[in-house]
């Protein structure tokens, strides 16, 4: 399963909300060390499909495979330690604790510190291992390292979003779910967090990511997915997406700038 077929793999993955199909036969791949965007209009299904992926919905028919394994249906914090990590849409911070109380949690959740770290003793943890080097090294790539003393409330928009991104990391995982990674974002932070995907890809992480910054997954996607209405459009090349009329009909927009 983790060849030809990918890492993660869903068949006709459907769900159904009393009379609304909201996910309806999907199918898709994802490979280690690709990233993979999700796109389609506002209402799409994009962030219901990552819950039947991460055990939040159990489809209505279907099945999601991970490293070879059926995983639809089993509890969320199975999934979770099986290899997904995810952030979400709205971010969701413990907003009284540190930059590092959350790496802190993140790592005692993955390891032998689970009670020190939910008591939040003073562990060492700047030198764990992450899949970047040490807590300090992640921190550090991610802009968060000198402020690891400050309370989540603290931190702008941005920042909070890229504590979301190290935290999932602090949890080893194999693939990793990101719901509007540049959301609140400026330019230049957009193009900072799109070179930070691309050097976990290189370290041979999955990433699905969903995002309306169409510059940004032109830039930092290897393949493209469509959906709309629950329904899969195309998947592609980010070239080929921009220029299918299907495409172009649904989500973009004839003079829509994707370069």
């Amino acid at each position: 399963m983790t060849g030809r077929e990918g890492l993660l793999q869903t068949r006709e993955l459907s769900i159904q909300f009393g009379g609304i199909r909201a996910v309806d036969g999907i199918d898709f791949s994802v490979h280690a060390g690709e990233v993979v965007g999700l796109i389609g209009p506002n209402g799409a299904g994009k962030t219901t499909l990552l819950n039947l992926i991460t055990g939040v919905y159990k489809p209505t028919s279907g099945a999601v495979f991970f490293d070879g394994t059926r995983i639809d249906g089993q509890a969320p914090h199975l999934i979770a330690r099986s290899g997904i990590a995810r952030t979400f849409q709205n971010i969701r911070l413990f907003q009284s604790l540190t930059v590092m109380e959350h790496a802190q949690l993140a790592l005692g959740s993955a390891s032998s510190h689970l009670k020190s770290a939910f008591q939040l003793k003073p562990v060492d943890y700047a030198g764990e291992a992450t899949l970047m080097g040490t807590v300090e090294e992640t921190l550090n790539r991610f802009g968060l390292w000198d402020q690891r003393t400050q309370v989540a409330s603290g931190l702008s928009y941005g920042l909070q979003r890229r504590l979301e991104i190290v935290r999932a990391l602090m949890l080893h995982p194999q693939l990793l779910l990101l719901d509007e990674p540049t959301a609140g974002m400026n330019e230049d932070e957009a193009v900072e967090v799109a070179d930070l995907i691309r050097l976990l890809r290189n370290l041979g992480l999955g990433i699905l990511l969903i995002e309306h910054n169409m510059p940004f997954v032109a830039h930092t996607c290897d393949r493209v997915v469509v959906i709309n209405f629950g329904r899969h459009i195309t998947t592609g090349l980010p070239e080929e997406v921009r220029r299918d009329p299907r495409v172009l009909e649904a989500y973009l927009g004839g003079d829509h700038d994707y370069s």
